[in-house]
This record gives structure tokens, sequence and C-alpha cells, in this order.
């Protein structure tokens, strides 16, 4: 069997919290200002689907409607969307997550739980998907983003 891929996705499906935090809503929606007329075209076929007027660039909003063969690389606990969507900057002062957000095993127990549970968020968005013939995706549970051009991490000594 041989299957065709046109676009690979490397840590690119970010899940839509209904944003926890001011700092990422903020991000979005100067995303969805920057490109005015996307946001006019999407929102006329995404707008009975989502609840803000920037669902429509969250994978889980919009990925039944690509018809593009395409496959997803992404850790469910992405080390990007853990330091700018669960801990925004900002909402840190004491910096009691610092050393977590950037080394899982300095987490406490506590602070495991809230990944544990970002986590689950991540992996019930992404069942959103459904099966189909034209997606693939390989998902883990690194703290990491951006995996495909890594080598060290694909065939380094401790990809095993």
């Amino acid at each position: 069997m041989s299957v065709k891929v046109k676009c690979i996705s490397d840590a690119g499906y970010f899940i839509d919290q209904h944003f926890r935090n001011t700092y990422f809503e903020q991000y979005y929606d100067d995303v969805v200002t920057l490109h005015v007329r996307l946001r006019q075209e999407f929102a006329t076929m995404m707008y009975f689907k989502v609840e803000t007027r920037f669902g429509c660039f969250f994978p889980q909003n919009v990925a039944q409607e690509i018809q593009t063969p395409f496959f997803f690389i992404n850790s469910a606990i992405d080390s990007w969307q853990v330091r700018n969507i669960l801990v925004a900057p900002g909402t840190d002062p004491q910096g009691v997550w610092k050393s977590c957000t950037t080394n899982i095993h300095s987490c406490t127990p506590s602070q495991l739980k809230v990944l544990q549970g970002f986590r689950l968020d991540f992996l019930k968005a992404f069942e959103g998907l459904g099966p189909s013939s034209t997606r693939g995706y390989y998902i883990n549970s690194f703290l990491v983003h951006c995996q495909a051009t890594n080598q060290a991490r694909w065939f380094g000594p401790k990809a095993t």
C-alpha cells in the first residue's frame, strides 16, 4: 500500500482550549487580523462550528474539511504550547513552572498532573479527525516542539 502526502505539519496541531489566558487569545486575534480576507472566507465556512472568531485557525476545527493529503507530527505535550498556552507569559510571576516547562523531570507531581490533563485534552481534540485515507499522524508525549528536522531525535543514540 502506498500513501501520498502533500503536506506535513510538524508541531502545528494547536488545540483550542477556549483560552485559559488572554496572551494566546491576543496572539491568535493578531493572526486573524493580519489575514482579514482569509478570515472572511473562513468565517463563512466555519460560522456554525466555532465559538470564537479565530477558532477556525485551530486544526481540530477545520482538519476534517481539508482535502489535501497531510500528515501530522506532534507531541501531545508540545513544549511551545505548554510555555505559551498552558503557562503563558505573565501567568507565572513566581516562576513556579519555569523549570518544569523546559525539563519534565523537574516537574512536581501536581505539575505532572496538569501536563497529563493538557495531554488528554490534546488527544481528545485530535480524536475529532476521525478515520481517513488522506491523513495520518505520529503523536508522542515528549516535551518537545518541531521534531521532523531534528536528526538526533530520530537517529541519535537516545532515539531507541
